[in-house]
């Protein structure tokens, strides 16, 4: 119909166009973020959608269970193996209007209490429970983040040195300034902690505040490791607990693409603790070998490392 109303001269310059922006289009294989951020925001299909509040909490015993089989296989240390999984076993979950805010799109893990806070607007904005699983997976990775734990000579170590590669995420360590910045950092943060936000409190005991001695100071490698734990256990979940091959190819896409959406727009500090959203989806979530099955993406040269 579109067709018929344009003329015979425009004709050749309108196929021109149509097929400019189809080439345009980013392979979902390749830059997963950029394709994310290209598609509407539709409804997602029946077999994605988001788990409501009254099942959050049966969606989260299946991210713990699933994320303690993801430490099982990769923390052989048994001493290290059982801290880890003593304290995931009792990491709690709350949903909650944060900051008096119902829209505010946060979640956090706090160590003090070993709990993450779902924020109701992180929850609204869900699209589909895969996007529910990322997120909660990735703040349970906090839970035994390499910043939180020695996870010298043991086999995280493994991981942690793939994500500092530059075959993968390349997580910085920016450090401070000088040891004045460090001062002012530990006290800005101790008088948020003091106002009931506990993100500030978490953040003011990982760097070493209480004892004066700066460590894991903005350093990447806690966000960019507690995103690689979260498409493990999305992979162990969705294998663990549903009927993956009930999902088809194009519904995998949409459900994963969902996931790099909710940071289409966002841009980090340059020396912030988080890699730029296109790095973190790219160099994670499409590196993981579970996503690009399903996917359906077919392996070559630009296959992004992944780390295991």
């Amino acid at each position: 119909m579109i067709k018929k109303r344009i003329s015979k001269g425009l004709l050749p310059i309108f196929l021109l166009l149509v097929a400019f922006i189809e080439a345009k289009a980013a392979d979902p294989c390749l830059d997963l973020y950029e394709y994310s951020c290209q598609q509407p925001d539709e409804k997602s299909p029946e077999s994605l959608a988001m788990i409501s509040s009254e099942r959050i909490q049966s969606l989260w015993q299946q991210i713990l269970k699933s994320g303690q089989s993801v430490v099982r296989r990769y923390v052989k240390p048994k001493d290290i193996q059982n801290t880890i999984l003593q304290k995931m076993r009792k990491t709690r979950l709350q949903v909650e209007v944060c900051q008096n805010d119902p829209l505010l799109d946060n979640a956090n893990y706090t160590h003090v209490t070993n709990t993450v806070t779902y924020c109701s607007g992180a929850f609204l904005k869900a699209s589909t429970f895969l996007s529910q699983i990322a997120v909660l997976a990735h703040e349970l990775g906090h839970s035994f983040e390499p910043c939180s734990l020695n996870v010298e000579n043991s086999s995280l170590q493994k991981i942690v040195n793939c994500l500092r590669s530059e075959e993968s995420v390349q997580a910085q360590v920016w450090g401070f300034a000088d040891l004045s910045d460090f001062e002012r950092t530990c006290s800005k943060n101790k008088q948020i902690c003091a106002m009931g936000i506990s993100p500030a409190c978490t953040f003011y005991q990982n760097i070493g505040c209480e004892n004066k001695e700066p460590r894991c100071v903005k350093d990447q490698i806690n966000e960019t490791f507690a995103d690689w734990f979260s498409a493990e256990v999305l992979a162990e979940v969705m294998t663990s607990h549903y009927g993956t091959n009930q999902i088809s190819k194009q519904q995998w896409i949409k459900g994963f693409s969902d996931i790099a959406r909710s940071s289409c727009g966002v841009s980090y500090p340059t020396f912030g603790t988080y890699p730029q959203p296109a790095v973190r989806y790219n160099k994670i979530l499409l590196a993981n070998p579970f996503v690009r099955q399903k996917m359906g993406c077919v392996e070559g040269p630009a296959k992004p490392r992944y780390c295991d």
